[in-house]
Formats: structure tokens, sequence, C-alpha cells
């Protein structure tokens, strides 16, 4: 009878602790591609180019699903119960290839991984150095870097573009941290497609 107490307690002990950690919720974010203002009209005969995003590399701070900010100069800092839905990666996949086939109206613009059988006439290497919102300065900021080669015309490499910009946000919520993302992202798309003229 004695040992029912400390038991009892320990098992209301841990009870408790299990759902303080079940009632912390995480809201998860997603970036969809903004419609584009494209007025071209291509006639339906063209035959258009392949064109391939092959690598699109982050940050190793955008590696895992957290949202993250930078506090100071160099401290990146989690946001808590804040996540991305999927990786970011694959995300800003989805919404490069939308964009440019939007943009361009080129219905023939991939990604890797491609099928054997297909052969891209331009390949889009993306780099993104940095792509974090400053708690500080409430702003978010892109650094980024892309090439475009021609496999077999060329075998140097080619020259390389850059898109370095800050976006002034709103307040610092995390709706305007969504809203800063998109922007960047629509705007980095948008300065890729004015290349592959």
């Amino acid at each position: 009878m004695k040992h029912k107490l400390p038991l009892m307690s320990l098992i209301l002990g841990v009870s408790a602790i299990l759902s303080g950690c079940a009632s912390e919720t995480i809201t998860y974010h997603t970036l969809r591609a903004l419609p584009s203002d494209n007025s071209m009209v291509l006639p339906s005969n063209s035959e258009q180019p392949i064109i391939a995003l092959r690598n699109l590399s982050l940050p190793g701070y955008l590696d895992d699903q957290d949202i993250v900010y930078l506090k100071g100069s160099s401290q990146v800092v989690h946001v808590e119960g804040q996540q991305w839905a999927e990786p970011l990666s694959e995300n800003l996949r989805n919404i490069f290839v939308e964009r440019l086939k939007n943009i361009t109206a080129n219905p023939r613009i991939l990604a890797f991984p491609l099928a054997n059988n297909i052969r891209p006439e331009r390949i889009i290497d993306v780099q993104i150095n940095d792509f974090v919102a400053s708690r500080d300065d409430n702003k978010l900021l892109i650094r980024s870097n892309w090439q475009i080669t021609q496999p077999g015309k060329n075998q140097q490499t080619p020259p390389g573009y850059e898109f370095n910009r800050d976006y002034p946000l709103q307040d610092d919520s995390i709706d305007a941290l969504m809203r800063g993302y998109q922007q960047a992202t629509a705007d980095l798309t948008t300065a890729i497609s004015d290349t592959l003229k």
C-alpha cells in the first residue's frame, strides 16, 4: 500500500509532462508561385527549347524544416512553433519551374532528374547563399547567383548572374515574413527568366 502513492505520483507526473508536450502546436507554411504578368503570346506551332533546372542549393541553416531568422550579425534562431510544410529546397524547385514556364510561356521547362531521352538545350544551376530575415533590421535578405550552360556548345564556364536584394518587412509577424519570401522568390525567378531570352 505504501508503494502505490509514489507510483501514482510518478504516473501523474509523466502524464502531465506528455500532455504539456502535446499541447504545443506547430504551424506549417509553404510558398506558392505568384502569378506572372506575362503578356507574351507565342504561335501554337513554335518549338520551344527544353530548359532544365539542375541544381538549386540553399545555405545549410535551411536544411531542416524549421523557419529561422537572423539575430545580430551571425546568430541563426529558430522561430518557435513555425515550420516549412516540406523541405524548402523542394518547395522552391517547384515554384521556379512553374514560374519560369509561365513567364517565358515555355511549357518545356523541367527539373532534374530527367528521363534518359530528354536532352535539354540549356541547364540552369542556382545557388542561394543567404535567404533569411533579420529581426534587428526587420528585413529579408537574399543573396544568390546562377549559371546557364548549353551542353555540347561550350566547354568553358559561362558567365554567372547575381541577384542580391533586401526586402523590408511590414512588421515582425510570420505573415509578413512569408510575404517577403514570396516576393523574393518571385523576383529571383523573374531575373532568371530575363537571362533565358
